[in-house]
């Protein structure tokens, strides 16, 4: 029961922070990046010098900021991810962080954007929760939380935009058409359409280098296996996906880590049956005797207590299981109140393990009174009182 039970509760806690970050993103959608220099590198800080770790620091400094020249996908590396079984097509796309440099205003209020950012199909409808989409160059859409700072009735008016270009530190009006709001990114994001942005940089003489792309499939079933084959190319995923992955590692290491503690429960177990089955021996000594006197082999006698040790495994099996279910029942019946989540995920293959793990434990245990009980002589067995 507590083997299954760990499990259980591994799986549902795993399955609902995958759930949750799947859940604000579009799951047709693959967001790729170009690997950092930090994931890159294979050499020790140790052994690097004062150089290498400064020139480290500023290429991962461009890198976060969107400037590196190394996070740009060029037309080979989009030709690459374009070929990708599945792949029905592939939208360029650009963000970076901005670190207090980029700035947006309306009526004497200003505030800091923290992050840069161009439109795509991974942004999903629901996420717009008044106006819509940017669709032209001089149009953007604007976190809820920056616009409720710079003011209430801020949709369809115009915003002044002061951004780092480059080199260069530009202000420009734009019209807001629209506000955004998601759990998953809390930052203050000003929205670009990507040929919006890409005119923007042209116009000051700087060439926009897309730093993400998305790959869009028809079925999202292919989404997976669009993912394996873009770590394969040497790519990495968004993130959110990169966060996904890491909890869900911790997660599982924790599961299998409380299921080994759980498990030491198996070993007490095997000892209980192993007694039980040693004393069922001596109180049936007489009986054994008898059996044997009457042409009873010692394989048949071997039976006898393999065929005991089998249903009290299957027995105990059976009841762990069913106890799991009740105590998972109980357990989701909590959390649903207090948190809106199931966090025991009982499977069928938990169940179907928990019973066979029984039953195996129960046989181990049963072979060494089975021998000795195959073993005894019938004169002795029956002589004995």
């Amino acid at each position: 029961m507590s083997v299954v039970l760990m499990l259980a509760l591994g799986k549902g806690v795993t399955s609902y922070v995958s759930s949750t970050m799947k859940s604000y993103t579009n799951p047709n959608i693959t967001e790729v990046h170009k690997k950092s220099s930090t994931q890159q590198t294979t050499k020790n800080p140790q052994n690097m010098s004062r150089e290498e770790i400064a020139k480290q620091q500023q290429e991962n400094m461009a890198a976060l900021t969107g400037s590196g020249t190394n996070t740009g996908f060029t037309k080979k590396d989009i030709e690459k991810l374009s070929k990708i079984k599945h792949v029905d097509r592939y939208q360029k796309g650009y963000s970076s962080f901005s670190l207090g440099t980029n700035t947006v205003k309306y009526n004497n209020k200003q505030a800091s954007l923290m992050m840069l950012q161009t439109m795509s199909d991974s942004i999903s409808k629901s996420s717009i929760v008044e106006g819509k989409a940017p669709k032209n160059n001089h149009e953007i859409m604007l976190d809820r939380a920056t616009a409720d700072l710079l003011g209430k009735n801020i949709l369809d008016k115009e915003v002044t935009l002061t951004l780092k270009i480059g080199e260069k530190t530009i202000t420009q009006n734009f019209k807001v058409t629209g506000l955004y709001e998601s759990q998953s990114q809390s930052s203050s994001t000003v929205f670009f359409t990507y040929v919006g942005l890409q005119d923007l940089y042209k116009t000051n003489q700087e060439k926009l280098l897309p730093n993400v792309v998305y790959l869009h499939t028809a079925n999202k079933d292919n989404t997976k296996m669009i993912k394996d084959k873009v770590k394969d190319l040497g790519y990495t995923g968004s993130m959110q996906e990169q966060m996904t992955e890491m909890f869900t590692k911790m997660l599982n290491i924790i599961t299998w880590v409380l299921t080994a503690i759980a498990a030491v429960s198996l070993v007490v177990s095997a000892i209980m049956i192993l007694v039980v089955l040693n004393i069922s021996v001596v109180e049936r000594t007489k009986e054994i005797g008898v059996l044997k006197a009457l042409g009873a082999r010692r394989k048949d006698i071997r039976r006898i207590f393999a065929s005991e040790a089998f249903l009290i495994g299957i027995t105990s099996g059976v009841i762990g299981v069913v106890v799991t279910y009740v105590l998972g029942f109980f357990i989701n019946n909590f959390t649903k109140a207090a948190f809106e989540v199931n966090v025991v995920s009982m499977t069928t293959k938990y169940a179907i393990a928990g019973i066979v793990i029984s039953v195996v434990i129960s046989m181990i245990a049963g072979i060494l009174p089975s021998n000795r009980a195959s073993k005894l002589d019938p004169v002795e067995a029956l002589r004995k009182e």
